[in-house]
């Protein structure tokens, strides 16, 4: 990505207590306490206590990528779809510091555990929805999508090699098929996207869902993050059908697609390609000897086979007759991989417990 790398924000950068003190006493509040960083990948978050609300006040380090991504994502659905979001108090990009409320909520397990699914689904169906709805018409770049597009394409010789290794045989028209998905992600209709949305990503309030985390955020494919459901996190299919029809009748009804055959082929592509995106993103190679953790119970070589036999569920042959053959040799070479899908009921317990 073009801006990795770049010097951390500026060193006249001021102090956070400087900074809170400033942005919160135009709008007559005053800090009465900070709780701990939590240090992540990236940033650090710290909980502010004033002495009328609660805040978070999310930092960036380094002036790069992901803190544009955030600053960009927020600023235009706090404008565009404020009800998806948790609340945008301010933002300072110069010194790399975004202000938020606090709100109390659930996450994807949490919600699962004390909810019914269906209705869970349903929420975040509409969450989803409404930033596809609000977004789909606004001008912006798709240029982060066509890096990705043009980073898949070069990675695609990984899928040659995975076929190769596993002796089992990939046609060139059949390779041609599957590699003509790269460009799915900057298919129309596009949309501000999430990009990474995860179980942890999400926080389930009184009053629906709103999205967290933007570091990945950019404008794609509109149905890019609802087919990460269906591969990268990878939720029970009848669950995965709730969603999705839930997220086809608000768009189609509002007409960013303009049918509900228009949505189902435009999923089932945009799924396709989430599907190619992790066979050659998983470090097959490296657990070809030994297995490894990767969430949970769910080994890599159980995501591999989960990923596969859901792009062999959403291709037509004769690409379906490949991906099962490749299937059939990786099971085969992994016979103690009897369950590759993710143990949802276990971990639905596990926060009821």
């Amino acid at each position: 990505m073009g801006g990795l790398g770049r010097p951390p924000f500026a060193v006249s950068k001021p102090a956070l207590a400087d900074w809170l003190r400033t942005t919160l006493s135009s709008r007559g509040e005053r800090v009465e306490s900070m709780r701990a960083a939590v240090r992540g990948t990236r940033t650090q978050t710290r909980v502010i206590e004033t002495d009328r609300r609660r805040l978070v006040v999310k930092m960036f380090a380094t002036d790069d990528d992901f803190a544009r991504r955030e600053f960009d994502s927020y600023q235009t659905l706090a404008r565009h779809a404020p009800g998806v979001i948790v609340p945008l108090v301010a933002m300072d990009r110069r010194a790399g510091y975004l202000l938020l409320e606090h709100r109390d909520g659930l996450d994807l397990f949490a919600a699962l555990a004390v909810r019914d699914p269906i209705a869970v689904m349903h929420a975040l169906g509409d969450g989803i929805a409404s930033v596809i709805i609000d977004t789909a018409a606004l001008p912006g770049s798709t240029g982060t999508a066509a890096e990705e597009r043009d980073a898949l394409i070069a990675k695609m010789p990984l899928l040659r090699d995975l076929f190769a290794s596993a002796r089992v045989a990939l046609p060139a028209a059949t390779y041609d098929s599957i590699a003509g998905l790269c460009n799915a992600v900057t298919a129309s209709p596009t949309a501000l996207t999430q990009g990474d949305p995860a179980p942890s990503n999400l926080l389930f309030t009184d009053d629906g869902v709103r999205l967290l985390d933007f570091e990945y955020g950019a404008r794609r494919n509109a149905l890019f993050d609802l087919a990460q459901w269906y591969v990268r996190i990878p939720l029970p299919l009848p669950w995965f059908d709730a969603l999705s029809t839930r997220v086809r009748a608000r768009v189609v009804a509002a007409g960013v697609f303009a049918s509900d055959d228009d949505f189902d082929a435009a999923a089932v592509q945009m799924c396709r390609y989430a599907s190619l995106y992790m066979l050659t993103w998983l470090p097959v190679t490296a657990v070809e000897e030994r297995d490894r953790a990767w969430v949970g119970d769910w080994t890599v070589r159980k995501a591999f086979l989960s990923t596969l036999h859901r792009f062999i569920d959403a291709s037509h042959a004769p690409e379906k007759a490949a991906l099962q053959s490749l299937a059939s040799a990786m099971q085969s070479r992994w016979p103690e991989v009897t369950r590759f899908e993710v143990d949802w009921d276990g971990l639905i317990q596990s926060r009821r417990s």
